[in-house]
């Protein structure tokens, strides 16, 4: 499956009444296909972090995020409704922050196809790519609306 057909997949799922989180989750590790390659940036070796939009509808915003060698993020939140991402090539490292005291309460190693959900009632986070050498990569999905 393409991964644009991933995302009009995890769209309809939305629309179904009382989706659980884990429904999207699933879907995303079905993902097996390299089809997300051409949506690497080609100026990444510019920056240090990208994200090329790869699926839009009125349900979902899809990405695939390239991180470079050593990167990471700042603490950052996300909205009620959250994101869902997976690794697609390489090794993550999330670090969740309680959003009031902004205290380490989580640190996870992910590879492919992990695949995880985060809210601002779950916690901020930042996310690493600790490879000195390889770039990783990421499918990030951001719902318009919530119905889990």
């Amino acid at each position: 499956m393409s991964i644009v057909n991933i995302g009009k997949n995890i769209s309809s799922t939305l629309l179904l009444p009382n989706v659980g989180k884990n429904r999207i989750s699933t879907i995303l590790q079905t993902y097996s296909n390299n089809d997300w390659r051409r949506y690497i940036d080609p100026n990444i070796g510019l920056n240090v972090y990208s994200k090329t939009k790869v699926y839009e509808d009125n349900m979902i915003n899809m990405y695939v995020a390239t991180w470079k060698p050593g990167y990471i993020s700042t603490i950052h939140s996300h909205n009620p409704v959250g994101c869902w991402y997976r690794i697609l090539q390489g090794e993550l490292v999330e670090r969740q922050y309680d959003p009031d005291t902004l205290f380490l309460s989580r640190f996870s190693v992910l590879n492919n196809p992990d695949t995880m959900y985060i809210n601002d009632s779950i916690a901020f986070h930042s996310v690493e790519n600790r490879d000195d050498i390889n770039s990783a990569a990421s499918i990030h999905v951001y719902p318009k609306t919530i119905n889990v």
